[in-house]
């Protein structure tokens, strides 16, 4: 079972390691010159992966909340989402994978993190 979602969850991990180094502007001016207020996407991980436990809880995908603090937490309000995404490419927990919930993580993360790359592509808000 591992192999067939390895190349979706291999996917996730390469958007996400580009995206989280690329330097986001949050006012005037490009994220690398003065002004402006400076960020890397890397600093919404924890947002990212929120939203995914929201989301979880909203479609009652009952096994991602304990999933993602057993693979992924790294202390109150902290989450590793390369720790997460691996994790979701190995996993063989039962629950996860017959429930139907493996599957909805990866689609949730995949829509958040498509989303996140297009609407910094076609705002310019990443630097060049």
């Amino acid at each position: 079972m591992t192999e067939f979602r390895r190349p979706d969850v291999d996917e996730l991990k390469a958007l996400w390691s580009r995206l989280s180094r690329q330097h986001l502007s949050g006012g005037q001016g490009c994220g690398c010159s003065f002004g402006g207020l400076v960020l890397q996407a890397s600093d919404f991980e924890l947002d990212i992966v929120e939203f995914l436990l929201h989301d979880a809880a909203q479609h009652g995908a009952v096994h991602i909340a304990a999933f993602v603090a057993a693979a992924a937490s790294r202390g109150p309000d902290r989450y590793s989402l390369p720790a997460l995404l691996e994790a979701l490419a190995t996993t063989q927990d039962a629950a996860m994978i017959g429930s139907g919930d493996l599957d909805f993580a990866i689609s949730r993360l995949r829509q958040t993190l498509k989303n996140i790359d297009s609407a910094h592509r076609t705002r310019r808000f990443v630097c060049d």
